[in-house]
């Protein structure tokens, strides 16, 4: 049996960092990493920079990040996430601030990269949050490392098990990179066919491509065990229809509505409160009902190809357009009005769906992609899984 031991035993050292009186800034010279640079596979993200001088960094007694360290965060909504300074993190020097911990591990007994592993996988991390005191801003405290034990197998045994996840986990990145190319070759496509939208072609307001923009029925409805999905704009965020998280509504109720407005396919939905403006091809013969926060659009077919539309729909050019219309401040929304205003570019029929069999092709690609990203996760989780249970 693998013997357990506290991982405060195997910790070299365990401190947090600090920041300058009057805080970070963008002109300093070494990054400074607090819990919002941890992302979610482990890595990091630095699109936020966050700087403090070499003068403050040479001061520091603690808090210097290092090779093979393992950074967590100490307190706030994301307690307990890990990251782990790898051999491709890309910013040397390099800080803390007081609001997370950097673990340093006696390599002597263990590998670092497998004690990440651990306090990375869900059993570790539950771990960590035992110590979890606080109710408004809550977090750890250094005692954490009591709480948490640690399967020690020898140390080569624990290099191999860290070498496979490692594996595991640097293909289930590449998948994922994958996807975002993919993404990116969709929008190059597009500008290589049409420009920015400010060239050549002639431009329309959308109500003038369309037979019918409407919003749902404004009045919340009764909601019943099973019966007519009932669409809002959180079954649409991802860009397409998703029925595993919805309401229903009786069959009476939803032909009310339907009589007024009914979601056909080649319709496409749109949504005007809450995150606005993102486009949702129908692309079902489910029979559901909207809400007022979704609009629903008719595309006239002898002018405008639905899935061009679409994706133009959520151009950088139309969602600039879209979020310089929005109304109100507390509560964000789009008044189908200013939907109707929408300046669409309008280039032949025949160039519209040579675009879109184009992204018909890269929409399969990237199901393809999404589904091997998918497996790749799985096969990581399942090696967690199996590696510490």
């Amino acid at each position: 049996m693998v013997n357990r031991v506290p991982l405060g035993e195997i910790v070299e050292e365990l401190e947090n960092g600090s920041r300058p009186e009057g805080g970070v800034n963008d002109s300093g010279d070494v990054f400074s990493v607090g819990g919002e640079h941890l992302n979610d596979l482990g890595g990091f993200d630095f699109s936020s920079v966050k700087l403090i001088s070499h003068d403050f960094y040479n001061q520091m007694k603690r808090g210097k990040v290092q090779p093979d360290d393992i950074i967590i965060v100490k307190d706030g909504a994301t307690t307990g996430k890990t990251s782990f300074v790898n051999e491709q993190f890309p910013h040397f020097p390099c800080a803390i601030n007081e609001h997370v911990f950097r673990l340093a591990i006696n390599q002597k007994v263990a590998d670092p990269k497998y004690v990440f592993y651990y306090l990375y996988s869900p059993k570790g991390n539950k771990e960590i949050l035992d110590d979890f005191r606080g109710a408004t801003v809550g977090g750890i405290s250094q005692d954490f490392v009591n709480k948490v034990f640690i399967p020690l197998p020898p140390l080569d045994e624990q290099k191999r098990i860290a070498s496979l996840l490692a594996r595991a986990d640097r293909l289930r990145g590449l998948r994922r990179t994958a996807r975002a190319l993919g993404d990116s070759l969709l929008q190059s496509v597009f500008l290589e066919m049409f420009g920015d939208g400010k060239g050549k072609w002639k431009k329309e307001n959308l109500g003038n491509l369309c037979s019918l923009i409407r919003d749902g029925t404004h009045v919340t409805p009764t909601y019943v065990p099973a019966g007519i999905p009932f669409v809002t704009v959180k079954n649409m965020v991802t860009g397409k229809l998703d029925f595993s998280d919805t309401k229903f509504i009786s069959e009476e109720e939803h032909k009310y509505i339907s009589k007024v407005v009914k979601p056909e396919r080649g319709d496409i939905l749109v949504s005007k409160d809450g995150s606005i403006g993102i486009p949702c091809p129908v692309d079902t013969d489910i029979e559901f009902s909207i809400f007022v926060s979704v609009a629903l659009l008719k595309p006239i077919r002898e002018k405008i190809n639905t899935n061009f539309l679409t994706y133009q729909i959520g151009s950088e050019a139309v969602q600039d357009q879209i979020q310089n219309s929005i109304k109100g401040i507390a509560i964000r929304h789009l008044h189908l009005e200013d939907f109707k205003r929408l300046e669409i570019i309008v280039p032949p029929l025949a160039l519209q769906e040579e675009f879109a069999g184009a992204a018909a092709s890269v929409e399969g690609l990237l199901g393809r992609m999404a589904e091997s990203a998918r497996q790749g996760e799985n096969l990581f989780e399942s090696l967690l899984a199996e590696s510490f249970g």
